[in-house]
């Protein structure tokens, strides 16, 4: 087992030099570039399709695989270099540089735009093209060792119950993927459940997950029912930004920024997908393995300029990590500080293929 996994550090201006964006505009169908990867050498890729409405690129890898990536993943051979120069360097630690990335994609200089100002730098991480392996749901499996978490949740963390929903959610789920994604998925079901730290008197919001008919995972909307406010969500945080733009959030309270902070941090994922927030009311935990992981209360602390920072554990991989959160008043977050305690072995984890949530096999090997 490679121990070098859980090494995260605080090197975000070294990941930001990393990963250069090749503008859209200059990519052209046939053209190849580096596919920036975290964690091993760049790959050699070629272009074969570009969707400007998405603003993503189609690729393909030298072992035949097909990938939609983020324009700002594409590296010409000089960028190519200095980012595998800037990986020899760090290492893995590179791991809290995705982190940020994720958590506040606009980066240093736009750190203080308002919401409509904010334009996406987000690199969206490598998604495997291999078939995933057969899905594990969001309970986990319960071990003698308690370290041995088995599969985590495959969902965004959210408190309350589902609501099975009927053909009407269907048909809406349907539409919404098409426009979304420009293709048609054949939708199962669909299920929702209320998120309180978007709602208000006269406006519920809803997590939606459309669960696929043919393909492993689901697809999950953040929407405003009743309205035309919909995002689908995807690795990264545009969507929810987009969204809290939309319906001008305000985080104005302690509990708020709790349950937003969970949802937001388990709703974007990254090489070893997504960041999940534990403290002693997960209900994906048991009882034993909460107080074995001193799954402590996030602490919130309200700043004079009306941002918050929180103190939380999450797993992010097969790793424990105490971090430190700057959020803002409308939904930004960034991770300030980071201590990883140790490993937890989680079997399966979350990630998203296409847009789709699903639970893939944790690769702990580098």
């Amino acid at each position: 087992m490679n121990k070098t996994l859980c090494k995260i550090s605080a090197v975000i201006s070294l990941f930001s030099f990393s990963v250069q964006a090749v503008p859209l505009n200059q990519v052209d169908i046939g053209d190849t570039y580096f596919m920036n990867n975290v964690f091993s050498d760049n790959d050699l890729v070629l272009v074969k399709r570009i969707d400007t409405a998405r603003g993503m690129v189609k690729v393909q890898y030298d072992t035949g695989g097909i990938d939609w990536v983020n324009p700002s993943r594409l590296l010409t051979k000089t960028k190519s270099r200095d980012a595998d120069i800037t990986e020899t360097v760090v290492g893995t630690a590179l791991v809290a540089g995705a982190l940020w990335a994720l958590f506040d994609p606009d980066g240093f200089e736009k750190a203080t735009m308002g919401p409509k100002q904010r334009q996406s730098t987000h690199t969206k991480p490598m998604v495997s093209t291999r078939k995933p392996d057969k899905p594990v749901r969001s309970k986990l499996i319960e071990k003698a060792d308690p370290n041995q978490l088995g599969a985590l949740p495959t969902e965004p963390t959210v408190n309350g119950h589902w609501s099975n929903q009927g053909e009407n959610w269907v048909n809406w789920a349907s539409k919404k993927l098409k426009s979304k994604t420009g293709h048609s998925v054949a939708i199962d079901s669909v299920r929702t459940k209320t998120l309180p730290f978007y709602s208000s008197p006269g406006r519920e919001v809803v997590l939606a997950e459309a669960k696929s008919m043919y393909s492993p995972g689901s697809y999950f909307f953040i929407a405003v029912t009743g309205e035309s406010i919909v995002e689908l969500l995807g690795d990264g945080g545009e969507p929810i930004h987009s969204f809290n733009d939309q319906i001008d959030l305000v985080l104005s309270n302690s509990d708020q920024v709790r349950e937003y902070l969970k949802f937001f941090a388990s709703s974007i994922a990254s090489e070893q997908g997504v960041f999940q927030i534990i403290d002693p009311h997960s209900s994906f935990l048991t009882t034993f393995q909460r107080k074995i992981l001193n799954a402590n209360p996030i602490s919130i602390q309200r700043r004079p300029d009306g941002t918050w920072n929180a103190d939380a554990m999450l797993i992010y991989g097969d790793c424990l990590v105490e971090a430190r959160f700057e959020i803002t008043r409308n939904g930004g977050v960034k991770m300030l500080s980071d201590k990883t305690i140790r490993r937890v072995n989680a079997s399966h984890v979350a990630n998203y293929v296409e847009n789709r949530l699903i639970s893939q096999k944790l690769q702990t090997s580098l």
